[in-house]
């Protein structure tokens, strides 16, 4: 009896065997791209992503594509061979992301809006430069007290992605969404300098940012560590519960209503993907700037004289090169922020090759000879604006809004590491203002106003 069933136990282990080799074919080529990433989760000292490429503004030739299996764009929300200008955008959302280049995209978005005689330039920020009650995923609480409009027809301010929100009520037919990004090692080096070095010593009296976090706190109140020094000490430094933390992890995926915290390799691939056939039609890759416009151009269904933007608060700041150590820390903490920049990078190189590859650097040729114009004489990119449409051409109605409670923007700071001791922040004052009655902002600083107009007790 033994060795009968020892018998049977050998045919169902062989027929095991062969189910699994079945069954590993069908999947081997998106498999191994998930163990080959799994094991980046697993040694930080491994690059798991090819490099950014360089922008073709900065080597000679073209960019190759490099589409990884497990990536399809095919499935992408937008690309120019599904581009229609008989029903061309009538509204937009453009994220504006932290130091990539946002503020002149978003000058160029702009005009868009006013080219195409949309009778909104922008819905209005509830406090300053920012909305939605930042850094919370975007929170229909925290629209102004003014209201805003159905559909959308530019949203155009600092605030953080909310996928689910997005997808359900903003992303409507019509409205196009568009953000930017950055090589992740640039970005961070112009974050480092532009909250925490460039404001050492200082306090603002109208302070947003939350300037010098979590870099101050993180250094034990030293104001002038240099970046690599902060780099090499990072794993070290890091507090996850920190204000701003998410400036030194994975800022850019974060502010795309990414979990920053979460490294798995899979749950990030996925929202990858989500982000690309479900909320963006196109993401701008500021190092592939030519590139970007001419797609920028294809989708809005505008002429590239209505593009043309100097570009604005460029800064210049010494480079030293990481050492290993300083890149492999860099690496492990801003993981999700390399494939975010890593699979956009594909993507556009994609909408390339859907487009055309050499018709489409014929388009760029063409775009270049526009701005050299332009540089020259600024008259070449004027255009006449056309005339106004009214919200009823376009069957658009506005939303009343009502001033939100001060303990429930509170709240929502101190769960998205929003909190900030620096005396003028609007958290600060706001609990200021619970605990005595009034703000101590002064007449020059405009938020007090922004707050008294948004919010009540």
């Amino acid at each position: 009896m033994l060795r009968n069933l020892r018998s049977y136990l050998l045919v169902a282990l062989l027929i095991a065997l062969y189910a699994l080799s079945k069954f590993t074919k069908i999947t081997d080529g998106l498999e191994k791209y998930y163990e080959m990433m799994d094991d980046a989760d697993k040694n930080a000292n491994k690059v798991f992503l090819d490099p950014p490429q360089k922008s073709s503004n900065q080597k000679k030739g073209r960019p190759t594509p490099g589409v990884a299996d497990a990536y399809d764009f095919t499935k992408s929300k937008w690309l120019p061979s599904k581009t229609n200008c008989m029903k061309s955008p009538t509204g937009m959302i453009f994220l504006k992301k932290h130091k990539t280049a946002s503020t002149t995209f978003r000058h160029m978005l702009s005009k868009y809006a006013r080219f195409k005689g949309l009778p909104s330039v922008g819905e209005p920020q509830i406090i300053g430069p920012q909305g939605g009650c930042y850094p919370a995923r975007f929170d229909e609480r925290c629209w102004p007290a003014t209201g805003h409009s159905t559909p959308i027809v530019a949203l155009t301010y600092h605030f953080r992605w909310n996928m689910d929100l997005f997808e359900e009520k903003f992303l409507t037919s019509g409205v196009a969404s568009v953000t930017t990004i950055r090589d992740p090692e640039t970005t961070f080096r112009s974050v480092y300098n532009y909250y925490y070095l460039n404001h050492a010593g200082k306090v603002s009296k109208c302070d947003m940012p939350c300037w010098g976090e979590p870099f101050r706190s993180f250094n034990n109140g030293r104001e002038d560590l240099p970046v690599g020094e902060y780099l090499d000490n990072l794993p070290k430094l890091f507090n996850a519960s920190e204000t701003r933390n998410f400036r030194s992890k994975n800022y850019q995926a974060f502010e795309m209503g990414m979990d920053h915290l979460n490294d798995n390799t899979a749950s990030i691939l996925r929202n990858l993907k989500r982000l690309d056939q479900h909320n963006f039609d196109f993401v701008v890759l500021t190092e592939y700037y030519y590139e970007s416009l001419v797609m920028l151009a294809k989708l809005f269904c505008l002429p590239y004289e209505v593009l043309y933007e100097p570009q604005l608060n460029k800064r210049e700041y010494e480079i030293e090169p990481l050492t290993p150590n300083q890149k492999k820390n860099f690496e492990s903490y801003f993981k999700a922020d390399i494939m975010l920049y890593d699979y956009f990078n594909k993507s556009l190189h994609y909408k390339i090759e859907d487009y055309g590859r050499e018709k489409f650097y014929e388009e760029v040729d063409k775009l270049k000879a526009v701005y050299a114009k332009c540089e020259e004489d600024v008259e070449h990119c004027m255009w006449k604006k056309p005339p106004k449409m009214t919200a009823s051409d376009l069957n658009i109605k506005a939303i009343q809004g009502e001033k939100m409670k001060v303990q429930d923007f509170i709240d929502l700071m101190d769960e998205n590491f929003g909190w900030c001791s620096n005396p003028y922040n609007p958290y600060t004052q706001m609990k200021i203002w619970q605990k005595t009655g009034k703000m101590t902002y002064s007449d020059e600083c405009n938020y007090k106003q922004d707050i008294l107009n948004n919010f009540e007790l």
